[in-house]
């Protein structure tokens, strides 16, 4: 491959990380907004933050899969094996072949790395917040009616059974 071909292609992979790396960006902004929203128990607008969360997701999937592409055209081309650590492999055929290209696409794979990162930390606090309210609602359902009460079937298995008791709550399950 002629160098200014490797030197676009470097270029247009750079590019595709960088789109990612927004859209990875407004998706943690969107998850901060849920944290908050999650805190206050403001299910309509964390329900309409969840359709605007599907969209993004739904164009990073598509971005994600034209860097694949332009990452599957970096391999061939410099013979990198899917099983090596293929950004490493990248970044260092990228210092040896096309030097000016290598601390832009080092830059951006760094980014990227924070930005996942990030992203699977905001997630998680999102999911101990969820659970937490959920907690909290059982808590509240149990003192309104109850504790559930159990009953074993004759092969052993727990079955529980139906509440007694007004059920203030709805249960969506």
């Amino acid at each position: 491959m002629m160098k200014n071909d490797l030197e676009s292609l470097v270029k247009a992979f750079v590019d595709s990380i960088n789109n990612e790396n927004s859209v990875l960006e407004s998706l943690a902004l969107v998850s901060q907004d849920k944290q908050q929203l999650i805190i206050k128990g403001n299910v309509k607008e964390l329900d309409s933050l969840i359709s605007k969360e599907g969209i993004i997701i739904s164009h990073l999937e598509e971005l994600e899969d034209a860097r694949f592409k332009l990452q599957e055209k970096l391999q061939e081309t410099w013979g990198i094996s899917s099983e090596a650590p293929v950004a490493r492999e990248i970044l260092s055929q990228a210092s040896r072949e096309v030097s000016t290209m290598h601390q832009e696409l080092e830059m951006a794979i760094s980014k990227l790395d924070y930005n996942l990162t990030r992203l699977k930390a905001l997630n998680n606090h999102n999911y101990e917040l969820i659970e937490q309210s959920l907690d909290y609602i059982a808590n509240i359902q149990s003192t309104l009616t109850g504790p559930p009460s159990t009953t074993y079937s004759p092969t052993g298995t727990q079955q529980p059974d139906p509440p007694t008791g007004v059920n203030l709550l709805d249960k969506k399950v």
